[in-house]
Order: C-alpha cells, then structure tokens, then sequence
C-alpha cells in the first residue's frame, strides 16, 4: 500500500510542472533583412582622405525574438521578451573595426543580444507594466520607409540627432533602446493610450556600459522620464512623446576613474519632444507629418551645447503587392551658443554658431511583396549637409552596420542606393 502511495506521490510530482509548463505559451517570430548597397560621398570635406565611395552587402537588424506568456486567470497575464539580434553578413557587429583604415584590430564578436527584452504583467483592465530595455522616444517621426527598405534610410539620422557647433552630433535617447526602464501601456480607451516610462540610467554608455554607477560616487545619479499619449481612429493617428534624460554623472573625487568629467559632458543632458500625425486614405494613400525640438546641454554645469528643431513629411501609398514611399525630413540650424565655463574646473568655452549646422534628408523606396513574409525592395537616400552639418545615414558608422570612415564631416554629401531582401517568420 506504502508503495502504492509512494507511486502516486511520484507521479504527481512529475506532473505538477507539466501541468504548469502547459499553462505558458512560447513563440519564435523575427526577421531576417540584409540589403547590397553602393555609397558615395560628394561635397567632399578637404580633410578626408582616401576612396569616397563603396560597395557592401548590410545586415538590416535581423532578429529572432522569443516571447512567452503565462495565462495566471482573472485577465492577468506574465510575459517575458527575449530579443536576439545579430548580422547576417558578417562575424562581427559591434566594433568591426577598432582604427579607421583596413587594418582594424581585435574587432569585437558578434553580441548575443541587442533587442526590445522584458518581462512584466499584463492585464485587459489596467494595461501593462514591464521592466527591461526598450525603443521609446525616438523614432517618433511617422517615417515608416525602414519597415521594407533599408534601415540607413530612416529619418532617425537627423529627426533624433542634435547638431553640437564645434563637436559631433548628440544622439537623442541614444537612437538605440533605453536600458534600465520600467514603463505602462494602458488600456485602449476608445482609442487613446499611454506609454509613460522611467530609466535609472538612460545612457548607453556612461564609463561602463547600460549599468549604475551610482554606488561610490559623489556625483548626481541618471535617470529618464518618458511621456507618450497617442489617439487613433481608423483612418487617422496623432500623438506627443516628451523625453528628458539626466547621464549618471561621476564627479572628481569618483571611485570609478574611468569616468572622467569629460566623458560625463561629452554625454548630455536631454530633453526633446516630437509630435506625429498621419491620415490614411481610401485608396491606400497616407500623408504624415513629424516636428521634434531637441535641446542638449552639459552635465555637469547646464552649459547648453545644441538646440535645434526638425520637421518631417512622411508620405506612402500600398496598392496590391506594391508599396511606395518618400520622406522628406529637415534639420534646421542649432541655435548659436554662449560662452561660459565648463565643469567643476571652470575652463572657459568660447561662444559657438550655430549657423550652417542643417541638414535635409530625401529618402525614397519601392517595395514588391514576393509573398505574405517574404519582400523585395529598392532604396535611394540623398543626405546633404549645410556647411558646418555634419549629419550622417542612420546606422552607417564602422560601430554599427557600416564601414570605416561613413561617418559624414563637415558639409559634405552622403549618398546611398541599396537593394534590399526581407523575410518575416
């Protein structure tokens, strides 16, 4: 009888996981996107040395994103993200090349995971929260050419990046995915919603790599607050994202050498806001609109180091298999700059013009769907800098999905033609 019991206790005990197992659903879908490409720079900037222009095949973010939900009754769910993204056209995807040149050394091997990953609970009444890293806040210009053709074509290049008159260009919200977020989607409520986020530290990159450095520091800690309504009908959307963002800052007396002052200015401090609209029409037509006000200044003292406005026409037309688009984005000047002393040692900053510091953006694609998940397309951008812009195709540079020496300088052109091969799983 024991033994009976025994046998019993025992398969109940297998079971219970079973049965649990079964409670939690696991989908696999993703993308796989790679496009051949010719780049040719014009306007030349009297610095730059060697070729100006290339030919290379290019990964287009390909994913495989895993996704799991566990129904746990009464409308509430737990769900999980697993996002893994890697190139499809070679070995290495950050950091190909240490030195610009042929020669790079020691490149970096390809990340297991660079994706939209979370986990949170979800509920019909009073929407979602999750916790983990995700694209908020930029990317909010109603520019969907990217969703077929090729990622360097995207507005991203200038609606969410900063002129800075005499350095580099500030990316907004670091162009990638917030790390250390935890954000709320409602409900839909007769077609309004709310994304409203909060990062502990929104940077990228602040001495060591998406983590605190809080602990041991005499200095301010980061963080990021994000505010996103929208309202939808079925032809028409309109909606307002509101992003500021504080860099963990380290001080002089910091634990952590390897953060310096400069490293803490050279990440600014943000605040940025875009609103988007579009209106879809009957025969397959929509016409949108985008407007982003950008401003950058230093961490350290408030020393603001780029202020400027974007503005973006979005405009697609789908019939059949076919889809065509064009976007027309605008960077305006930034704004002239003070002078002023910068950080705790006081060093003075000369005054800075922002005159000449624009740029526009002409991109065009046309899209054959082969299938249901499988698309071909064409894709054309023409990036032409102001004197003194210094704007480059999104995504171009040797860190990223480009080649060495992509990154535009001062006033020059940069053009680019690719054809691009899609597949959705």
């Amino acid at each position: 009888m024991n033994k009976k019991l025994l046998a019993v206790a025992v398969a109940g005990a297998l079971a219970a996981p079973v049965a649990a197992f079964a409670q939690s659903s696991v989908t696999v879908t993703g993308t796989l996107k790679a496009s051949l490409d010719h780049q040719k720079i014009s306007g030349v900037n009297a610095t730059r040395t060697g070729n100006t222009s290339e030919t290379r095949v290019t990964d287009h973010s390909s994913r495989i994103i895993f996704n799991v939900v566990e129904d746990m009754g009464g409308g509430l769910q737990a769900v999980g993200q697993f996002d893994l993204r890697f190139a499809l056209d070679a070995q290495n995807r950050i950091n190909p090349i240490v030195a610009a040149g042929k020669n790079g050394t020691s490149p970096t091997p390809n990340p297991v995971s660079g994706g939209n990953n979370h986990i949170g609970l979800v509920s019909k009444a009073w929407g979602a929260v999750r916790v983990g890293r995700q694209d908020v806040h930029y990317g909010h210009s109603g520019d969907n050419i990217a969703t077929k053709g090729a990622l360097w074509a995207h507005n991203s290049a200038l609606f969410d990046s900063v002129a800075r008159p005499g350095t580099t260009n500030g990316a907004i919200a670091g162009t990638t995915r917030t790390p250390n977020l935890i954000w709320y989607n409602s409900p839909d409520w007769s077609g309004f919603k709310l994304l409203a986020g909060y990062s502990t530290n929104p940077m990228v990159a602040s001495g060591t790599v998406s983590v605190e450095n809080d602990m041991g520091t005499n200095g301010r800690a980061g963080r990021a607050y994000l505010f996103n309504p929208s309202f939808d009908t079925k032809q028409a959307h309109v909606s307002w994202s509101h992003w500021n963002a504080k860099s963990d800052w380290m001080g002089a007396t910091s634990s952590n050498a390897a953060v310096t002052e400069a490293a803490a200015n050279a990440n600014n401090d943000q605040k940025s806001n875009s609103i988007r609209g579009h209106y879809d029409f009957p025969m397959g037509l929509r016409i949108g609109l985008g407007y982003n006000s950008s401003k950058v200044s230093e961490a350290v003292t408030g020393l603001v180091r780029g202020n400027r406005t974007a503005w973006a026409l979005p405009v697609s037309y789908t019939t059949g298999p076919h889809t065509l688009n064009a976007t027309y984005t605008k960077a305006g000047d930034s704004k002239d700059l003070s002078a002023g002393t910068s950080g705790t040692a006081g060093t003075a900053v000369a005054a800075a013009s922002g005159s000449q510091t624009g740029a526009r953006l002409l991109a065009l694609n046309y899209s054959y769907d082969l299938s249901k998940r499988t698309s071909a397309s064409v894709t054309y951008a023409k990036l032409n800098n102001r004197a003194s812009g210094v704007y480059t195709l999104f995504y171009v540079a040797d860190t990223v999905m480009g080649g060495a020496s992509t990154t535009a300088l001062a006033g020059e052109d940069h053009r680019m033609m690719g054809v691009v091969l899609r597949h959705t799983f």
